[in-house]
């Protein structure tokens, strides 16, 4: 048995098995996972054919699915994307805490107007759901990059 324990900022990207027509039935042989920080494998004989679930650009295996009897008959992954993930903010104290939240699909556009004391604010456009808006504008003292 292996078990295959990822760290926190680690995501499975691609998925490669060995499969062998035994008797009457294709079988899993063998089992290599990889993912953003390296190879996991191969669990098993590397015996047959080669097969893939290749890696996706911005994309993770977030799931399993496959075939199976008494033995694994076939596998593949269910890709998701790449989950983003909060930065602790850096700059001085004060002021209040805001966050523009994570359900966009990325910044387009930064527009950041500074004054005679630093940044006052930074207004931000994102591109969610195909549509460009504007999530906020927002006079700062710290920000999350």
């Amino acid at each position: 048995m292996f078990t295959l324990q990822l760290g926190l900022d680690e995501y499975i990207t691609a998925l490669s098995a060995y499969v062998e027509t035994l008797s009457t039935q294709d079988v899993v042989t063998s089992l290599t996972f990889t993912t953003n920080k390296k190879n996991y494998g191969p669990y098993g004989n590397k015996s047959g054919f080669q097969i893939f679930a290749p890696e996706e650009t911005g994309k993770q295996i977030a799931g399993f699915h496959g075939t199976s009897g008494n033995v694994l008959n076939s596998i593949s992954g269910y890709y998701a994307p790449i989950p983003t993930y909060k930065l602790v903010a850096v700059g001085g104290t004060g002021g209040s805490a805001w966050d523009d939240g994570s359900d966009h699909d990325g910044v387009t556009k930064i527009t950041v107007r500074t004054g005679g004391v630093g940044v006052q604010y930074v207004k931000q456009r994102n591109l969610s759901l195909g549509i460009a808006r504007t999530f906020f504008k927002k006079r700062i003292d710290r920000c999350v990059f």
